[in-house]
This record gives C-alpha cells, sequence and structure tokens, in this order.
C-alpha cells in the first residue's frame, strides 16, 4: 500500500485488493480502489450478480440505480462489510 501524494490524511491507495461484500442474495466481488482509514470507508468496484441483485436494499441505499446494478459499478461502503 502506499499513500496517495496529495490525498487527506488516512487515505490510502491500494491499487486493487480483492474483497467480498455481502449483498441480500450472497458474496459478491469487490475490488478496493481506496480506504479512508479515518473514516472506515473502503471504495472501489462492485461486481454485482445482475439478476440476484438487481432488488438488493444496500444498493439501494446506496443510491445505485437499477441499470448500474446489472453491471459493475464503483461505491463506497464502511470496511466492516467486507470480508
Amino acid at each position: 500500500m502506499s499513500t496517495a501524494g496529495g490525498n487527506k490524511r488516512g487515505s490510502v491507495l491500494v491499487g486493487q485488493t480483492f474483497r467480498k461484500i455481502l449483498l441480500q442474495a450472497g458474496w459478491r466481488p469487490f475490488a478496493v480502489v481506496s480506504v479512508d482509514t479515518d473514516r472506515d470507508l473502503a471504495s472501489g468496484w462492485l461486481f454485482p450478480d445482475p439478476d440476484a441483485d438487481m432488488a438488493d436494499p444496500l444498493l439501494k441505499q446506496l443510491g445505485i440505480q437499477a441499470a448500474d446494478r446489472r453491471r459493475a459499478c464503483y461505491i463506497t461502503v464502511r470496511t466492516d462489510l467486507l470480508k
């Protein structure tokens, strides 16, 4: 890991570290791009299952539109949601 030059204190650029996130229909791949250690948030690419995750409450709560729940989308979530 390397700290990103110019980023606020507590932000870490991690490249692409693969984790998983639990959605209503099961675990999905999540490619972490950056982590805000001060706020315990991770941003990255979620790879949802197009059919199973269309009605996922977490994705709806994050404001991810229906069309975006059918393909990889960039989201920010609490780090405790990742495995």
